[in-house]
């Protein structure tokens, strides 16, 4: 059953400015994620696609910021390339299910979650 959808959509610009950020990197990313981003042929591409998976998890869940940090969420890639996303928190056991596709640009990133819940988990 389907709990709730979120996205998000960013500036790859703004991404680009806060990574400069030493305590905003590290506070929002987890270390897989900044593993991840370092990796990548263009870093803040990845870390806004990332970003906004995280923004859309949180609007799928309902929370929001509000009631879930951002490292909380925590995105990565399966083998063949399909991103993923898991809840590494207190909400690891919470009987979701999440789905989230990414797409960027050299200019904008943006992300898509569906939240499914199972039915007999209140």
């Amino acid at each position: 059953m389907i709990f709730g959808i979120g996205t998000d959509i960013l500036a790859v610009s703004r991404m680009k400015k806060a990574m400069e950020n030493a305590a905003f990197y590290t506070r929002v990313f987890t270390e897989g994620e900044r593993l991840a981003i370092e990796r990548a042929p263009f870093p803040e591409e990845r870390a806004a696609g990332f970003f906004c998976a995280k923004e859309a998890v949180a609007k799928a869940l309902e929370t929001g910021f509000s009631g879930l940090r951002p490292s909380e969420v925590e995105v990565y890639y399966k083998e063949g390339g399909a991103p993923r996303v898991r809840l590494p928190g207190r909400l690891d056991r919470a009987g979701y299910r999440l789905s989230i596709s990414i797409s960027h640009t050299a200019e904008y990133a943006v992300a898509f979650a569906i939240c499914e819940k199972e039915e007999d988990v209140e």
